[in-house]
């Protein structure tokens, strides 16, 4: 079957800096693939550069088809990106930042319909918010706004998701929420493609892992095979030690004593 996603020999420069280097990995429908690594990996600038959102050399398809030869329009109702922060400074409702996840469906001054309306109420319930759904979104928490922001990606209602670190600013249960939203997304047959800071929530909802650093890929694979002390230690220049968690029974780590 042909891959949801395709990266072939990615690479991405901004202002002269390299970030990304001769990246290539595929991904499919039904998966949660996590993308973990250090600050400054390239995590971010990957998803971006799949969004179609930043210059890039190489080429990704999506579902067979060149990113490029895409028009916006088309891309917005194929893939939904959920970036690290809200980029709003002005003083929407919660429901009128969910519901801009449909504009890809409208034409111009279209009015919402009943499916805009089902599938925003469904992404305010999914994530939380639906009490949130008149209060302005400049009048929340940074965790409130980042589940606005996880509903408005939900209500856009594509095959791939791209979620760059979803569950920053959240607390522990809603850590968990986010995820098993996600996972049900995948296991309903989207493809989701999260950067994901946190090993522990990675190796436990993850399906596969793709560990970066210095802008390459190092390890790609399941959780057990790419969470190992060396490509750890080897990506985060410290030494990590991994152990099956007797609580959860999902592979943790944490950071030995130097020498």
């Amino acid at each position: 079957m042909t891959p949801a996603l395709e990266v072939r020999d990615l690479g991405c420069t901004l202002d002269g800096r390299p970030i990304l280097d001769a990246v290539a990995f595929s991904a499919s429908l039904g998966e949660l693939v996590g993308v973990i690594g250090p600050n400054g990996a390239g995590k971010s600038t990957l998803l971006h550069a799949l969004a179609g959102l930043l210059p890039s050399t190489g080429s990704v398809l999506v579902s067979g088809r060149p990113l490029r030869s895409l028009s916006t329009a088309h891309r917005a109702r194929l893939m939904a990106l959920m970036p690290q922060t809200s980029p709003w400074s002005f003083p929407f409702p919660a429901w009128d930042v969910v519901m801009m996840g449909r504009h890809p469906y409208h034409r111009s001054f279209q009015a919402e319909t009943a499916d805009d309306r089902r599938a925003v109420e469904e992404a305010l319930a999914l994530t939380g918010t639906t009490e949130l759904s008149r209060q302005p979104v400049t009048r929340m928490s940074g965790g409130e706004r980042q589940r606005v922001l996880f509903a408005r990606t939900l209500a856009q209602e594509t095959g791939i998701l791209l979620l760059d670190e979803p569950t920053s600013s959240l607390d522990l249960s809603f850590q968990d929420r986010m995820f098993s939203v996600a996972r049900d997304r995948a296991h309903g047959g989207r493809l989701v493609l999260a950067a994901v800071h946190d090993l522990r929530l990675a190796a436990r909802f993850c399906h596969r892992l793709v560990l970066m650093a210095r802008g390459r890929i190092l390890a790609e694979g399941f959780p057990e095979d790419v969470l190992t002390s060396g490509s750890l230690r080897e990506a985060y220049g410290v030494p990590i030690e991994v152990y099956r968690n007797p609580v959860t029974g999902s592979l943790d780590c944490y950071v030995s004593k130097m020498p």
